[in-house]
């Protein structure tokens, strides 16, 4: 797979169905155990454990970071902090979703998984509350993804962004053929980062 057709088909970004509903979750016992780390529960190719991680945001992923958190400040709420976690279980979300053709509603991946579950398998952790939203339209724009989220959506998208419980977020847009598909984690708590020990 080529470099071009990755970036096509894996985006970190923002997910959330034109008909969508948003999915907010506390860790509960019968989901607090995840399924045993394979080569498909955090990655859709073998190939992605390699490159997703590397991978930049794009101009749509960015501007979706941007008037997210610029809508929380406007309302009087804390910024979201971007987590590597969250953003690479929003890739594979995303990912998972161009590849089917549709974001789906109720937020169920191709291996059945919701969203606690595919959480937890990408490697996040000690949290108390995550969501996901999602959206997908041919040509779709972050304004679109956004402006459904917070003026036209009734399921709890905009209650979602808004949410005093989250301080972190990882975002994905895949696009396959013309069709982006918009990934949006939340969650409370922040993944620290590992720093390497100079040499």
């Amino acid at each position: 797979m080529n470099s071009t057709a990755r970036r096509m088909i894996a985006r970190f970004a923002v997910c959330a169905a034109t008909i969508g509903v948003a999915v907010g979750l506390a860790p509960s016992a019968s989901a607090a155990t995840p399924a045993a780390p394979t080569s498909t529960t955090c990655y859709t190719v073998r190939q992605q454990q390699q490159w997703l991680s590397s991978i930049r945001l794009d101009a749509d992923e960015q501007a979706t970071m941007t008037l997210i958190n610029d809508f929380r400040v406007r309302n009087g709420l804390p910024a979201l902090r971007a987590d590597s976690k969250l953003a690479m279980a929003a890739g594979w979300m995303s990912n998972d979703s161009a590849l089917r053709g549709f974001s789906p509603k109720d937020h169920v991946d191709s291996l059945g998984r919701k969203v606690l579950p595919r959480i937890e398998n990408c490697g996040y952790r000690n949290f108390t509350w995550v969501s996901e939203i999602n959206y997908f339209k041919p040509g779709g724009t972050p304004r679109d993804a956004f402006t459904w989220w917070t003026e036209i959506s009734r399921d709890g998208h905009r209650q979602a962004i808004l949410d005093p419980r989250v301080a972190a977020f990882g975002i994905s847009v895949a696009v396959k053929d013309g069709v982006k598909h918009f990934t949006v984690n939340m969650g409370s708590t922040v993944t620290p980062l590992k720093l390497r020990a100079p040499r």
